[in-house]
């Protein structure tokens, strides 16, 4: 499902990735919706899980970019691979360091909107040892 979503009142495009979220522009709220519209994070968690066994990384090499949600997408996945990279001990100010080096050009309010993803990607992000692994020290998603 496209992720990508209008509004219209003030014509720009943001990701509905919970019935909470409002225009991140104006703030305008969106008509009731179904569940099957949220879909962007669970998507997201799906394409991060593959990719990681695939690839062992997030972001894959070759990412194709059609929509809004596949760039956003493609930031989050690059970020977390980052973050395990890094392993911070201090998740937060990681991020905000990360989020902060995009640029947003003259789409403010889209850098306020994909804070707020990562934060809801965050919140679904875990840290456990691969039971494989070579590295006592590394921490990876998705592992069991």
């Amino acid at each position: 499902m496209k992720n990508d979503h209008y509004c219209e009142r003030c014509n720009v495009s943001y990701i509905l990735f919970s019935r909470e979220v409002k225009c991140p522009n104006c703030q305008h709220s969106t008509a009731v919706l179904t569940h099957e519209h949220y879909t962007f994070i669970p998507e997201t968690l799906k394409i991060m899980q593959e990719n990681k066994r695939q690839f062992n990384k997030y972001a894959p090499d070759v990412f194709t970019i059609t929509s809004l949600a596949d760039y956003l997408r493609r930031h989050c996945l690059v970020i977390f691979d980052k973050l395990e990279l890094q392993n911070p001990d201090n998740h937060s100010h990681f991020l905000d360091r990360a989020m902060g080096k995009l640029d947003w050009h003259d789409n403010l309010y889209l850098k306020i909107h994909f804070r707020d993803i990562i934060a809801e990607l965050h919140k679904h992000y875990t840290y456990k040892k691969p039971k494989h692994s070579l590295k006592s020290g590394f921490k990876s998603l998705f592992y069991a």
